[in-house]
C-alpha cells in the first residue's frame, strides 16, 4: 500500500530541527490494494493537537471517502458525523482543543460543504446556522477566543451564488456576515475570510 502520512516537525528556540512525528490514518494501515492513501496535517496547538484530514470508510462500509483526522499522539480520531455526511476536512484547532473545517452533505438535494465546530474533550460537534439553509459554508481559522472565520453562500441567485465572509461567535452562537459590519457606502465586499488572531484581526 502506498501511503503518503502527515508529519510534525518540533523545532528548537533556534529553528533547529529536534525531531519529527509521522502522523496515523484513520484506516486499518494493514490494508493491502493498489490504492494510494494520504494523510495531511494543516494546523497544531500549543499542546501538539494536530488536525487535517484522512482517508476513512464510508459509513463502516469499504468506501473509501476522506475525514477530519484528529491526531493526539499516535491516536487518530474524527468528528462526530450524522449519516448525511460524505466527507469532512478540519483546518484550524484552538488552545481549548476546538476544531473547525467542513463537511459535505445533501442539502435539499443538492450537495453543499456545512461548517462545523468540534469539541474534542466534549467529544461534540456542532454544524452552526449559516447564511440559510441551501448556502454552502466552510470555517478556516479558529482563535483563542472561540471565534471561527470562513466564507459561505450569502445570497442565491438564477445565475450566481455570491459568497461573504462570515465570523462565528461560538460561546454565544453568534453568526454574522462581515459586510454586515462595515460601513453601508464600503467600497468593499468582503468574500473571504481566511485567518482570525487572538485580538479578533480578521485576514
Amino acid at each position: 500500500v502506498a501511503q503518503q502520512r502527515g508529519l510534525i516537525w518540533q523545532l528548537d528556540e533556534r529553528g533547529k530541527l529536534i525531531d519529527t512525528y509521522i502522523l496515523g490514518m484513520l484506516i486499518d494501515e494493514g490494508d493491502s490494494n493498489s490504492d494510494v492513501y494520504t494523510s495531511t496535517a494543516v494546523a497544531i496547538n500549543d499542546y501538539g493537537v494536530a488536525v487535517g484530514e484522512s482517508p476513512s470508510y464510508y459509513q463502516e462500509t469499504e468506501s473509501l471517502t476522506t475525514a477530519a483526522a484528529i491526531y493526539i499522539g499516535d491516536a487518530v480520531s474524527s468528528i462526530n458525523q450524522d449519516d448525511e455526511v460524505y466527507t469532512s476536512t478540519a483546518y484550524d484547532i484552538n488552545n481549548d482543543n476546538l476544531v473547525v473545517g467542513h463537511i459535505t452533505k445533501d442539502v435539499n438535494g443538492t450537495t453543499r460543504t456545512k461548517f462545523f465546530v468540534h469539541d474534542i474533550e466534549a467529544d461534540l460537534t456542532l454544524y452552526p446556522d449559516d447564511f440559510f439553509e441551501g448556502s454552502s459554508s466552510v470555517a478556516n481559522s479558529i482563535n483563542n477566543k472561540s471565534f471561527v472565520v470562513g466564507y459561505g453562500e450569502s445570497e442565491a441567485t438564477l445565475t450566481e451564488r455570491r459568497t461573504e465572509g462570515f465570523i462565528y461567535d461560538y460561546k454565544n452562537d453568534i453568526f454574522q456576515g462581515l459586510n454586515s459590519l462595515i460601513e453601508c457606502d464600503s467600497e468593499y465586499d468582503i468574500v473571504q475570510a481566511n485567518g482570525i488572531n487572538d485580538n479578533n484581526e480578521i485576514v
